[in-house]
């Protein structure tokens, strides 16, 4: 049985990690409408001929945290272990995204330290969008690790 990495997390404050650039689909919005119940105008595929603001259907932004923490995980900002999502202290949307718009999630580890014997890690995401100066969101986000590497 592999040894908890709570104790051993080989984390870099203040370094930035970029994740690789992502599409973002109408068909992951439609499956993440359809799971959420969350079925605005805004998102669907006719949302153009609707009068949106944005033009185009947009994502939802609970679609982009999500996948925010995802490509942190891939980038290497987050040790090999089980992470949860502990919190937010701050979450700003800045920006929509379009769909078939290109993201990729930046992320600075802020700082960790124990809570309840686990380790608490505080990192800000930057979600970009390609081509655009203004981020689709920023968060100061808490995650803790359970201490479990994936082969347990």
């Amino acid at each position: 049985m592999a040894t908890p990495r709570s104790t051993v997390i080989p984390l870099i404050a203040e370094k930035i990690y970029y994740s690789r650039w992502f599409s973002v689909s109408q068909d992951q919005i439609d499956t993440f409408a359809a799971l959420t119940g969350d079925n605005q105008w805004i998102h669907q595929v006719d949302a153009e001929c609707s009068g949106s603001p944005f033009h185009a259907p947009i994502a939802h932004g609970l679609l982009l945290v999500s996948l925010a923490i995802s490509l942190a995980r891939e980038s290497g900002a987050l040790a090999d272990a089980t992470w949860v999502l502990y919190g937010f202290d701050k979450l700003r949307f800045r920006a929509p995204v379009k769909t078939g718009t290109r993201i990729r999630c930046l992320t600075t580890v802020q700082g960790v330290r124990q809570l309840f014997g686990r380790t608490l890690l505080s990192a800000r995401l930057v979600m970009e969008i390609e081509d655009h100066t203004i981020p689709a969101f920023l968060a100061d986000c808490l995650l803790l690790n359970l201490g479990q590497t994936p082969d347990q």
